[in-house]
């Protein structure tokens, strides 16, 4: 079978001498280190010949053979012919000038239905001067024109392999390319094969896909000085998964988002497997799943019969291509024989170690390929025999005392696709997707600043991705007159008002409690203790109250008892009474509804643009079971938590809101520099108010009076500015109950807010407006037809897993009786939220219909008191 692993030189000695670097085959990447260069960007046939250290019987009889291996493979038709690298000083595609190889190309691929996002990937990729050259390859004649236009360099996609059958001419699924199936393939396909050419040029290529952004610097982890164990992967991908607990676990599912691939045989095999794969792949399947089954051999190579995953190998194969492991700090410990053959030099056994006088140097393995695999004719490593290798090495470690080396160090590139070609993950803090960068804000909590961000798991298409990105500040496709036209209402305080909801509600215990070292939710930052006692039940009392001075967790799945003992019959059934965790998020979503419905209405009838607040969330949204309001793998994420609109709406439909009669804009909006000066002026404000009833104990008085910073009593605080108090303009302040109508009558009457620039009114005023809405019954009718019906359609189900511990005892007995697991499902779990949903227990209703205005108006009046909308909502929501 061959010998599949030995020692090789560390990375630490690479700076000892050049002849050692030469032996290792890494002489490429220490010079580019040394000039602050990129990776190594090689441009080889195979991989570079490694030479055995001297003295080292077994290492030269591990040498020939892989020796042996190679010219076997040289002997046969090539797969992957590259060219030498060009000596010319440059080369053209189409309009774009690009140095000779090597060198690496920033690639993104786009057809004109995916134009602004490509126009904001560019906007973005020029900011970061060592992303260039960078060019955009255009799938239609539209996006070239555009992007001429614009004068940006873009390169058509048959320039290079010229298969017109890959035109994405007039393919647009409605505006956005990934609602075409077929089409989106073709882009995948178009995409593998662009690359393949550029591979087989000499040239490297980082690939991203358009619903992304290039922040900073991406080099020191594409195999340099931040990540040198993947300085020899052929492939580079991204961590889809949102747990950032599996950084550098690479059983993950691989995100295409952002990859680079540099320009090997092994990586121009791969790239042409990954084409055709693409092309031919089941309704479900696209680029980024066949590039994931081809890593985890899940096919049988040659047979293109397999399209759908019934009939995929399970197979997730892969072995470290090196492992280093450490000796405890002032030991000696020699490093052990490798795979039974002794090594001498650096990590080669016997001695420790003797290169340079060190040895506590580092002992380290090396995965060799000793096959040649006929399917490609390139040498492989032989999975299962390394895996045992590398297995009998860290064992021969630990006994004496060698720890596998840990952080940075461990992450290492992978055999993979068979032990053909090495695959690197590129580190989560860096490379984030749009779980751990939109709603769990990890940059935020490690202050790690990112390189890339890719808008992943969004809960609606294009809208929900562009909101995303504009929410983030990182969305710059659109033209001045979006940051410098018109007037705006702009809502705050919405956090004081869900607060003072929270004060009102009970939680058992344990609900606030933090764990040691677990981070707090930035909704309680600034709040006083006294404003946190509505948690002193539920949270850790042992410290005195330490944990209510702004430090709380929240944990809902104490709403659930504990599962009763396994096999204990019919105790699924208590589960179906049991509190919802979800249930306080339900509240917090009822009455974030109806702000949001009486700030629309607001904002049409003073014909302003609506800044919307940030909204927050109790609750992860997620196709499954939640796991204590969490998606399984973000059970870190701080709550409440500032969550994107796709997460509460079906923002997707918000298209549809007819912009003559009312136009949003993102809650950064005004602290986007690119917002208009007069706009984000201190002075361009001026305040709506609606004033309490005055019904002493009410539960209108729960909510706070304006939004400035809560007092210790949990009111708020009237701030002066900094010119002093008398610099305050006084607000327009309203009677509790009164309508849209009222309002905009007391403007015409009120010059100064009238032709303020940004009109700001409180959560709680928009809640002390009439339930009514409007005083007739004709403009309630147009505003919830064309405005209601559009902003609020559709509703979510929240279903946790702590109230569905039986759900395998639910499945087999539903079995037993032959009915279907999907109607057991919809029948038997336990779940909150949409009503038309049978499995939620109980039904909330927080759709249009449940926020239509009251039609009782009249009737309240004759009765002699104004409505009042804040205590007809808290009372709506803690029923």
């Amino acid at each position: 079978m061959g010998v599949t692993g030995r020692a090789r030189c560390g990375w630490r000695q690479l700076t000892m001498c050049f002849g050692l670097c030469v032996t290792c085959g890494q002489l490429g990447f220490f010079l580019s280190t040394l000039r602050g260069q990129r990776a190594p960007l090689r441009s080889l046939a195979g991989d570079a010949p490694i030479s055995p250290a001297v003295g080292s019987a077994g290492a030269a009889a591990a040498s020939e053979r892989v020796a042996a291996a190679r010219a076997t493979a040289a002997a046969l038709p090539s797969a992957v012919a590259l060219p030498p690298p060009s000596r010319a000083v440059g080369m053209s595609l189409g309009s774009v000038r690009v140095p000779a190889p090597p060198s690496t190309l920033v690639v993104a691929f786009a057809n004109s239905a995916m134009s602004a996002y490509a126009l904001n990937w560019l906007m973005h990729v020029k900011q970061v001067p060592t992303l260039r050259p960078y060019f955009l390859v255009s799938l239609d004649d539209a996006m070239q024109r555009e992007a001429e236009r614009r004068g940006e360099p873009v390169v058509p996609a048959l320039l290079l392999h010229g298969d017109a059958r890959l035109s994405l001419e007039g393919r647009g699924g409605g505006g956005y390319l990934r609602n075409d199936a077929d089409g989106f393939k073709l882009l995948g396909k178009a995409k593998a094969l662009f690359t393949e050419e550029l591979l087989k040029r000499g040239y490297a290529v980082l690939l991203s896909d358009v619903d992304s952004v290039w922040l900073a610097d991406p080099f020191p982890f594409l195999g340099g000085e931040r990540t040198p164990g993947l300085a020899r992967a052929d492939v580079l991908v991204t961590n889809d998964y949102a747990d950032a607990r599996r950084d550098n676990d690479i059983s993950t599912v691989f995100n295409t988002g952002a990859l680079l691939l540099r320009p090997s045989a092994r990586a121009v095999a791969f790239v042409r497997e990954w084409a055709l794969r693409t092309e031919i792949t089941g309704l479900i399947g696209n680029d980024q799943t066949e590039f994931n089954r081809l890593l985890s051999s899940q096919y049988v190579d040659g047979d293109t019969s397999c399209r759908v995953p019934d009939c995929l190998r399970a197979r997730k194969l892969s072995v470290p291509a090196s492992a280093a492991f450490d000796a405890p700090a002032g030991s000696a410990a020699p490093c052990p024989p490798h795979g039974g053959e002794r090594r001498d030099g650096v990590g080669g056994g016997g001695d420790g170690g003797d290169v340079g006088g060190a040895p506590t140097a580092p002992c380290e393995w090396e995965a060799v390929p000793s096959l040649v695999d006929k399917h490609t004719n390139l040498t492989a490593v032989d999975v299962h025999p390394a895996l045992a290798s590398l297995g009998a090495f860290h064992a021969a470690n630990h006994a004496l005392g060698r720890r596998a080396a840990r952080g940075e160090r461990a992450r290492v590139a992978h055999w993979m696709w068979g032990g053909r070609v090495r695959v690197g993950l590129l580190p989560m803090a860096q490379f984030m997707q749009g779980h751990t960068f939109f709603v769990q804000h990890l940059h935020e909590q490690t202050r790690v600043p990112p390189v890339h961000v890719h808008v992943t798991y969004t809960l609606s298409a294009d809208y929900g991705k562009r909101l995303r990105l504009r929410s983030a500040g990182l969305w710059q496709a659109e033209d001045a007159a979006y940051y410098s036209d018109g007037n705006f209402v702009h809502v705050v305080g919405l956090r004081e008002a869900l607060l003072a909801l929270l004060r009102l509600q009970t939680f058992p215990e344990g609900v606030w409690r933090c764990a040691p070292g677990e981070a707090s939710s930035r909704f309680f930052d600034g709040v006083p203790h006294r404003a946190l006692t509505f948690a002193a039940r539920a949270a850790d009392r042992r410290g005195g109250g330490g944990n209510l001075t702004g430090r709380l967790c929240y944990h809902p799945a104490h709403f659930v008892p504990s599962p009763p003992p396994a096999g204990n019959a019919g105790s699924e059934a208590d589960y179906e009474v049991a509190p919802d965790p979800a249930m306080p998020h339900v509240r917090l979503q009822h009455m974030t509804r109806l702000v949001l419905r009486n700030a629309f209405a607001l904002a049409a009838a003073t014909r302003r643009r609506l800044v919307l607040p940030t909204i927050w969330c109790m609750c992860d949204r997620y196709w499954w079971h939640l796991k204590d309001c969490r998606m399984p793998g973000a059970e870190a994420l701080p709550m409440p938590f500032a969550c994107p609109l796709d997460m509460s709406f079906n923002i997707d439909d918000w298209q549809a809101l007819p912009a003559e009669r009312v136009q949003f804009v993102e809650a950064a909006f005004l602290d986007n520099p690119r917002t208009h000066a007069r706009i984000r002026a201190p002075n361009a404000a001026r305040t709506l108010r609606i004033a309490r009833d005055g019904a002493a104990g009410g539960r209108d008085d729960e909510l706070p009076d304006e939004t400035e910073p809560l007092l210790a009593d949990g009111s708020a605080a009237e701030a002066a500015p900094a010119g002093g108090a008398h610099a305050q303009p006084l607000p327009l302040t309203l009677a509790s109950g009164s309508t849209i109508d009222d309002v905009v009558e007391a403007l015409g009457a009120h010059a100064e807010v009238r032709a303020a620039r940004v009109m700001r009114v409180s959560a709680s005023s928009l809640l002390r407006l009439s339930s009514c809405g409007f005083r007739e019954e004709g403009a309630r009718g147009a505003f919830e037809r064309d405005v209601l019906r559009a902003a609020f359609a559709g509703q979510h189900s929240y279903c946790s897993g702590e109230r569905n511990p039986n759900l395998a005892l639910v499945l087999e007995r539903a079995r037993r009786t032959g009915m279907a697991d999907e109607r057991a499902l919809t029948l038997f779990r336990n779940c909150t939220g949409n009503p038309a949903n049978a499995f939620n227990k109980p039904k909330v209703d927080l759709g249009p219909g449940a926020l239509r205005f009251s039609r009782a108006c009249v009737a309240a009046a004759a009765a002699g008191g104004p409505t009042s909308a804040a205590a007809r909502a808290l009372d709506a929501v803690l029923r």
